[in-house]
């Protein structure tokens, strides 16, 4: 009954109160933290992709013939069975190439009806892989691997972490033969640039995770275990009669 549960609620709200009260050390609630974080993260963009990136379906990739505009174009879709269509040369396999081997094929193909052919091959949109971003970020989900995310790139693109998360827990969980491996980010030295190696670089199908602080798990269970005690509200109609909602 309510009456008799009142006494617990109020020491339960004075126990969050008191843990809030002196919160455990932060440095995600900093602003110069913040600053400094996005300064990482602008240094460390991600540019060309690494070219041992493997290419797979769908990624979409970019080829271009010098002086050959019929044979060249912006927006080569990989088919499911791993191979691309072009001009003169027919069905080309390019699942599990890189960009370098897949430029080699075509130069080679195309000498059979070009004077030394100039091949540029690129990616331009990455749809085989990704990178997750999981916990207390502003954009929580899975991002475009490219071959040159850091866990800095990755949080950036997650809209960085919240002030509910714990900055100083943040883990990469990857996968391996034998199972999941977990590394360890110390991102308050990543950022002050006294240790920049638990920055890792990461590979496809990694998982980021940023748990929340202690205190803000504390919180989301005591308003749960509060709910029920909450006291009901006067809600006012246009007539001025009133009724009680919860």
């Amino acid at each position: 009954m309510r009456p008799t549960a009142a006494p617990l609620a109020a020491a339960l709200l004075t126990t969050a109160l008191a843990a809030c009260a002196a919160p455990a050390p932060d440095p995600g609630r900093s602003p110069a933290f913040g600053d400094g974080l996005r300064a990482v993260a602008v240094r460390g963009a991600p540019g060309a992709p690494a070219l041992d990136y493997v290419i797979d379906p769908p990624d979409v990739l970019a080829i271009q013939v010098r002086g050959e505009p019929e044979l060249s174009a912006d927006d080569v879709i990989v088919a499911p069975d791993g191979r691309i269509a072009r001009p003169l040369v027919g069905f080309v396999a390019v699942r599990g190439r890189t960009v370098p081997q897949v430029s080699d094929e075509l130069r080679s193909r195309y000498a059979r009806f070009l004077r030394d052919p100039d091949v540029t091959v690129s990616v331009v949109a990455f749809r085989s892989k990704y990178v997750y971003v999981v916990g207390a970020v502003a954009r929580p989900g899975r991002y475009a691997y490219t071959g040159r995310e850091s866990v800095v790139d990755a949080l950036a693109q997650a809209g960085f972490p919240t002030r509910r998360a714990d900055v100083d827990a943040i883990t990469v969980v990857s996968a391996d033969a034998v199972g999941p491996v977990v590394r360890a980010v110390h991102l308050g030295a990543v950022v002050s640039g006294e240790d920049m190696t638990t920055n890792w670089l990461l590979h496809a199908d990694d998982i980021v995770h940023v748990p929340e602080t202690g205190v803000s798990r504390l919180g989301d269970t005591l308003q749960d275990l509060l709910a029920p005690f909450a006291l009901p509200i006067r809600v006012h109609g246009a007539s001025g009669d009133a009724r009680d909602s919860q």
